[in-house]
């Protein structure tokens, strides 16, 4: 790590910064900016606890590595030279391997739902940690997940860097893709966080951008045909998608 970074991306997993901002984040490298994409929940799960049914069928639709997380690993550090980025891990744990006597999160309803009451107190924790490692300096943005999608690891994020807005951070909000795909999902976000009154800004693409995009996407091997349907199919939805919206939308709050 740098001991300065002009730009911070909160990843809730090792793919969401990649998907909904790579094209800015190869935008500000290639402008000599320094971008850092920090993932929250990148650990390592207990090898004493065993994994929810859930979570073996996400592992199964992930090619079903024998090791899930170093495959991973692996495909972010190849993303993130993709893009020329700088990145971080923390430890704390994916949703579905969190909780020991009983998970927390172990459907796709859960994911997707309330945030668990053993987790409440986890953006403040978030914001600690990661203010720990990233002082606060005039000058740096934080990126930080809508949670378009609802995904309660995006929830915990939004929540954390809310906190950190409060401590004086400079914060934007990107919308979680693909989940802005769906139909109505980016209009229930915004309702849900009652942000009718931020801002919003579209960061258009030139074609190199979206060409690095696309590739940086295309580490995430593992992840492709849960996202897109198959790794084929990825290129032209992304490129549809970058089109039709103009770019990366990212919203500033009031």
């Amino acid at each position: 790590m740098n001991d300065f970074y002009s730009h911070v991306y909160l990843s809730p997993h090792l793919d969401d910064a990649v998907l909904s901002c790579g094209g800015l984040i190869h935008q500000q490298v290639a402008s000599g900016q320094r971008p850092l994409v920090v993932t929250l929940f990148a650990g390592r799960p207990p090898t004493d606890v065993e994994l929810s049914a859930f979570a073996r069928s996400l592992h199964a639709r992930w090619g079903d590595p024998e090791d899930v997380i170093t495959v991973r690993w692996a495909e972010d550090q190849a993303a993130m030279a993709a893009l020329g980025a700088d990145y971080l891990r923390l430890n704390y744990l994916d949703c579905i391997y969190r909780g020991r006597e009983q998970r927390y999160y172990a459907s796709e309803e859960a994911i997707f739902g309330q945030v668990h009451p053993a987790d409440e107190n986890l953006p403040t924790e978030l914001a600690a940690v990661l203010t720990e490692f990233i002082p606060r300096r005039d000058g740096v943005t934080l990126y930080a997940p809508l949670t378009v999608g609802n995904h309660v690891d995006h929830q915990l994020t939004f929540a954390a860097a809310l906190i950190m807005k409060g401590q004086g951070w400079q914060i934007r909000l990107y919308e979680d893709y693909p989940y802005a795909e769906g139909e109505g999902a980016l209009s229930a976000a915004l309702t849900a966080r009652d942000v009718g009154h931020w801002q919003m800004t579209t960061i258009p693409l030139t074609e190199e951008d979206l060409t690095a995009k696309i590739r940086a996407i295309a580490c995430y091997q593992s992840q492709l045909e849960m996202l897109f349907g198959s790794a084929e199919a990825m290129p032209g939805q992304v490129r549809e998608y970058v089109t039709r919206v103009g770019g990366e939308r990212l919203w500033q709050p009031g």
